[in-house]
């Protein structure tokens, strides 16, 4: 049997993408961004959802044919480190910040519903793919058409934008204050990021499955820039239209090099960007209030330095550690 496909310009762009996360996050404490960088970045985790759904067919092999076992293992891994990064964002809030009011209610509807956590912002991606897969799964188990999902996914990205997305927030609060219930103030508050769940993991997991199956056709790039004129024009109708169609027609890009054999290097980013990824913010917490006069650029680039070194030292010395290896 040969080698599977490899496609080393995905690998170097969630790589890159990574960093684009942590510009999000210090961003938070150092507000710099205009709409133009906030749109760019914030097409880091839906390409990050698309090039796990476009890699999702190997593990699935054909549609119809996938079995229990396989989507038990992939979400099995799946949910193994969205419980090691929970607890250890977890412990660098409780040790670190212990003044930080801390409310158990809040924290467990976000870690149920969407893993928007105080915490740990971030690892709704994690909660968000195992929500897709899960989805995805019963809906091929259902011998539903891949036509038809997308345009479930379609459906359910658009719900997401245009009612779940308003409801965030204060106007979340407020049905809970409307109720005079403390408690229900936290759940509706939390209730209100569900957004960052199964409404733009499954979308976004399903384009990039839609754009592997529809791989072959994709012969030139003339395809992939009317796509990206489209989000152009896109822009001046909804954002969140354009980013739906431009993180796309960016992975349809970057899938078009294709090769044939496995190299270590290119294999090493796809190691660097995950850890990147899920550690990133046990770095930019402490920089960015413990350090609070560095201002934006100093803040993303000390933490950006300290990740990229942490990273690489955790990827150096997984193959000794076999605990390291699940960080991954």
């Amino acid at each position: 049997m040969g080698e599977r496909t490899q496609y080393y310009a995905l690998d170097i762009a969630k790589f890159i993408f990574s960093y684009l996360v942590i510009a999000i996050h210090v961003n938070a404490f150092f507000p710099v961004f205009t709409p133009v960088s906030r749109f760019i970045c914030d097409l880091a985790v839906p390409v990050f959802f698309i090039i796990s759904g476009f890699l999702l067919d190997r593990k699935f092999h054909v549609v119809g044919g996938v079995t229990f076992s396989v989507v038990r293992k992939y979400c099995t891994h799946v949910l193994r480190l969205y419980l090691i990064y929970n607890i250890l964002y977890l412990i660098e809030g409780i040790v670190i910040y212990p003044y930080h009011s801390f409310n158990a209610v809040p924290t467990l509807v976000a870690f149920l519903l969407h893993g928007s956590m105080v915490y740990a912002w971030h690892l709704w991606y994690l909660l968000g793919l195992f929500q897709a897969v899960v989805l995805m799964y019963l809906l091929i188990k259902c011998r539903i058409s891949l036509k038809f999902i997308f345009a479930i996914a379609l459906l359910v990205y658009f719900v997401g934008c245009f009612l779940v997305k308003p409801m965030a927030g204060n106007s979340m609060e407020q049905l809970g204050e409307a109720a005079h219930s403390e408690f229900l103030v936290d759940v509706m508050t939390a209730i209100g990021f569900v957004q960052n769940g199964l409404f733009t993991g499954f979308p976004f997991v399903c384009l990039g499955f839609a754009i592997q199956k529809l791989e072959s056709r994709i012969k030139t790039k003339r395809y992939i820039f009317l796509l990206l004129a489209i989000a152009a024009a896109s822009l001046f109708i909804d954002l969140d239209v354009a980013r739906f169609i431009t993180a796309g027609a960016i992975v349809s890009l970057l899938a078009l090099p294709r090769h044939s054999h496995l190299s270590p290097f290119y294999l090493r980013f796809r190691s660097l960007s995950s850890l990147n990824y899920y550690l990133h913010l046990l770095i930019v917490f402490p920089v960015c209030i413990f350090f609070g006069e560095l201002g934006f650029w100093n803040a993303f680039l000390l933490s950006s330095l300290v990740a990229t070194i942490v990273s690489i030292i955790l990827n150096r010395e997984m193959p000794k550690h076999g605990f390291l290896r699940k960080m991954v």
